[in-house]
C-alpha cells in the first residue's frame, strides 16, 4: 500500500523552506508550515492552493527560539496525520564572533538551531518507528565543517545537529527511517542578501562588490537556487534515496575545500 506523505516543515515561509514546500505541495502531500510569520504563511498557503489545488495545508506560527510543547503530536493527529516526513530548516543567527556573543543570544541560537532538531525528532520519530517508514532532513549551512569566526553560533550549534543526525540514524535505520543532513552554501536567499547587507557595512564596501568577490570564490561562478536544494529534497526521501542515510550533503557549486 503506498503511503500517504505527510511532512513537517520548520522555517517554510521563506527562502529553501518555501520552495520545499512548493515542490511538496505540487507531488500532493499533506503539509504542516511552520513560521514566525503568521502573515507569510498565509500568503504561502494561498499561493499553494492557488497553483496545485492542494488544500491540505496546515500552518503553525511559532518561535522556534521558544521551547516545543509534547502535545505537538497529538495536534498533528487530530489535523493531517502524524508527519512521516520532517524538514528541519530553522534560520541562524545573524553573523557574531565570540567575543561579541552573550549568553541571551546563545541561548536562542541553541534553542531554535539545536534543541529544536533534538526535539521534534524526538516527537515525530515516535510514530515514523511504529509504521517503519520516515524522511528526517536538516537544512544545514557549511559553516558546520567550515566554521568562520563570524559565524562562532550557528558553526557550534549546526556541527552539533550533524553529531545528533548521525547518531540517531544509527537507532533509526532498522525502521526504514533515513535521516540526513543539506549543507548550504552560497545559496539566493533574502538570508544570503541579509548577511550580504551585513558584511559589508561591517567591511565597508557596497553590497553590490560585496556579491561579485564572493562569486569569484564560487567555482561554479554564480548562487545556488532554493530549487536545486528542494530537488534534492526530493529525491532523499524518495525511495531511490532510500540507501542514502546518516549523511552531510554540500550543496555550494565546489566552494567548500573540505572533503
Amino acid at each position: 500500500m503506498k503511503k500517504e506523505k505527510i511532512a513537517f516543515i520548520t522555517g517554510a515561509s521563506d527562502g529553501v523552506g518555501k520552495a520545499i514546500s512548493m515542490n511538496f505541495a505540487k507531488n500532493g502531500f499533506s503539509i504542516y508550515l511552520m513560521s514566525r510569520s503568521k502573515q507569510k504563511l498565509k500568503k504561502l498557503k494561498k499561493e499553494i492552493i492557488r497553483n496545485y489545488s492542494n488544500n491540505r495545508v496546515e500552518l503553525i506560527p511559532f518561535n522556534m527560539e521558544k521551547k516545543f510543547s509534547d502535545n505537538l503530536l497529538n495536534f498533528c493527529k487530530k489535523k493531517l496525520g502524524p508527519p512521516n516526513i520532517l524538514i528541519n530548516n530553522s534560520g541562524g543567527p545573524e553573523p557574531t564572533n565570540f567575543s561579541s556573543t552573550n549568553d541571551r543570544m546563545w541561548e536562542k541560537t541553541i534553542n531554535r538551531n539545536l534543541l529544536s532538531v533534538i526535539k521534534l525528532s524526538t516527537i515525530f520519530s515516535k510514530q515514523m518507528i511504529k509504521n517503519k517508514w520516515g524522511r528526517m532532513i536538516t537544512i544545514s549551512s557549511t559553516v558546520a565543517k567550515e566554521p568562520s569566526p563570524t559565524m562562532v553560533q550557528s558553526a557550534t550549534s549546526r556541527a552539533a545537529v550533524l553529531a545528533f543526525n548521525k547518531s540517531i540514524s544509527f537507532d533509526l535505520a532498522k525502521f526504514n527511517i533515513t535521516n540526513n543532513s543539506i549543507l548550504l552554501g552560497g545559496i539566493e536567499t533574502n538570508r544570503l542578501k541579509k548577511l550580504i547587507k551585513i558584511n559589508s557595512t561591517k567591511i565597508k564596501i557596497s553590497e553590490k562588490k560585496l556579491r561579485k568577490n564572493i562569486l569569484k570564490n564560487i567555482p561554479a561562478g554564480r548562487f545556488g537556487e532554493p530549487d536545486e536544494v528542494a530537488s534534492l529534497v526530493e529525491f532523499l526521501i524518495s525511495d531511490n534515496g532510500r540507501y542514502i542515510n546518516g549523511q552531510s550533503i554540500i550543496i555550494d557549486g565546489a566552494m567548500s575545500k573540505i572533503i
